[in-house]
């Protein structure tokens, strides 16, 4: 009887494994699929799942001859598209790197929206679909280095964001570190509560083992996880910012 039992058991066992390897292993099933843009060769680089269960895509949009425009595309979740939104003039180049939602609708966007800055480099944009004046978080600000921004992440009061530097950076820094920034929306200041290095010792032919930092709040919003390789290994690490966020 034991035996019979053990014999039963193993056979489930084993039948449950392979169940298991399989699902891991299967393919998913295409649900739908879109294409944006016009006749020009349009970029997306970023997307996100909104609160409401649709997308928001970031990219450029191309008009051809080096120009381009910040391409911003809110779509249902199915994909089909409720709004486009078109910022920055035919004739400068203009890209959206990352876009993410805010707390109160709007979207918060890393990119380049020329010729509203000057610096050409990867600064903050508040953005609202309706209507209302964009916002650059970083341009022209003393209080803010006039570097490139990486991924943004909101804290849920709004009133904060983390980011990180990138590598395009002139950055004060020669040991190969970078930054997390916490950036005080309504103060209108900038903070690096984080320096870690974050440079691995063999980059590749095409910077394919950079190591970016992208930091991201954890659910209590107390805690920020982040990238970095200090002793060459990449690893993720985690900083407490409770003290920080008021």
């Amino acid at each position: 009887m034991i035996k019979k039992f053990f014999t039963k058991a193993l056979t489930a066992f084993f039948v449950a494994i392979i169940a298991i390897i399989q699902y891991a292993y299967a393919q998913p099933d295409t649900l739908w699929t879109r294409t944006y843009g016009g006749s020009e060769q349009d970029k997306g680089y970023s997307v996100q799942q909104t609160t409401d269960g649709g997308f928001i895509i970031s990219g450029v949009y191309d008009y051809g001859s080096s120009n381009a425009s910040v391409f911003l595309i809110k779509t249902d979740s199915y994909g089909d598209t409720i709004w486009t939104k078109i910022y920055g003039e035919n004739g400068s180049p203009a890209y959206g790197n990352c876009v993410k939602q805010s707390n109160d609708s709007g979207y918060v966007i890393v990119g380049n929206l020329a010729p509203l800055n000057s610096d050409e480099g990867y600064d903050l944009w508040i953005i609202k679909p309706d209507g209302s004046p964009v916002r650059c978080l970083t341009c022209k600000n003393a209080q803010v280095p006039q570097l490139h921004n990486g991924q943004p992440a909101w804290h849920p009061n709004g009133r904060y964001i983390i980011t990180d530097g990138q590598p395009e950076d002139q950055k004060p820094f020669t040991d190969g570190t970078n930054v997390v920034r916490l950036i005080d929306i309504e103060a209108g200041t900038s903070r690096n509560v984080v320096r870690i290095r974050n440079t691995p010792p063999f980059l590749g032919k095409r910077r394919e083992f950079r190591v970016d930092i992208h930091p991201a709040w954890d659910r209590s919003f107390r805690w920020v996880a982040l990238n970095a390789c200090p002793d060459n290994t990449r690893r993720v690490y985690v900083a407490d910012l409770s003290s920080e966020v008021l």
